[in-house]
């Protein structure tokens, strides 16, 4: 299994570090919903998460500091790095479910 890096996808770095505040106690997992925009080849893939990146940053009320995943998996079978292990998610942080692994 090959994790494609966040430098080989062409991601900006983070605004701000997102390491966890406590030992993580489980997984989230996310579907982002993208279904016919890209055919799966390992350069749409890349192209797919730099857009996620930047709608996510765009996005203000959110107010995320890089995408939001730590890790994506493109429809073509591809392992993105997003904010990589270690780092706390974005996604669903004020959401009573996943509030329950932090």
């Amino acid at each position: 299994m090959q994790i494609v890096s966040r430098n080989e996808i062409g991601l900006r770095p983070a605004k701000s570090a997102t390491q966890f505040k406590t030992k993580p106690l489980g997984v989230v997992a996310h579907w982002e919903g993208i279904t016919t925009e890209y055919t799966g080849g390992p350069d749409d893939a890349k192209k797919a998460w730099r857009n996620i990146q930047a709608s996510h940053l765009a996005n203000k009320s959110e107010g995320y500091v890089d995408i939001a995943y730590n890790y994506g998996i493109s429809l073509g079978g591809h392992i993105l790095e997003g904010r990589g292990a270690g780092n706390q998610g974005g996604a669903y942080f004020d959401h009573a479910v996943y509030n329950r692994f932090n």
